[in-house]
């Protein structure tokens, strides 16, 4: 348990939530089992636990490894792209370079907020595609931290406090 101290709040959450939802899939199958003696209902709700046992293995051994990287930035521009399901989206890091992300369309994302973006390390090949590409890692996007909304240092400020004085 100790990867988990350290584990950014994110991917925490995302491990608690899926934790969470198998456990409640279970509870309404075991409740609704007791109630109406359907096994075939018990059976389907079991199923859904074990996936959910799984996928929360699959992210604690992510997060106890640090098998993934971390995007951030502040968005600089956002691409719809017609009848797809994800958009481009550009940030800008500290150091001013630019970096293109494809992210599904309902994830919430405005134009001048920092962001970190957290993905899973996908050893899978690109092909050149963007199409494919973004299709073969769709499960690739673990999750994100808006961290407020971007304001460059000013040297009016500065400039302002130094004739108050």
């Amino acid at each position: 348990m100790a990867p988990l101290k350290e584990c950014p709040r994110v991917l925490l959450q995302k491990l608690f939530i899926t934790s969470l939802l198998g456990a409640g899939c279970l509870a309404v199958g075991a409740g609704y089992y007791f109630a109406a003696r359907d096994t075939v209902f018990l059976a389907l709700s079991g199923a859904l636990f074990v996936g959910c046992v799984y996928r929360c293995y699959s992210l604690y051994r992510l997060i106890a490894g640090k098998h993934y990287c971390v995007t951030e930035g502040v968005c600089t521009g956002i691409t719809p792209k017609p009848l797809r399901r994800y958009r481009s989206v550009r940030l800008m890091d500290a150091e001013g370079l630019e970096t293109t992300l494809l992210l599904d369309k309902r994830t919430r994302v405005k134009f001048g907020f920092h962001y970190r973006i957290y993905f899973k390390q996908d050893p899978r090949p690109r092909f050149g595609s963007e199409y494919l590409d973004t299709a073969l890692s769709g499960d690739c996007f673990l999750g994100m931290e808006e961290l407020g909304e971007f304001s460059a240092p000013d040297d009016s400020d500065a400039a302002m406090a130094k004739d108050d004085k």
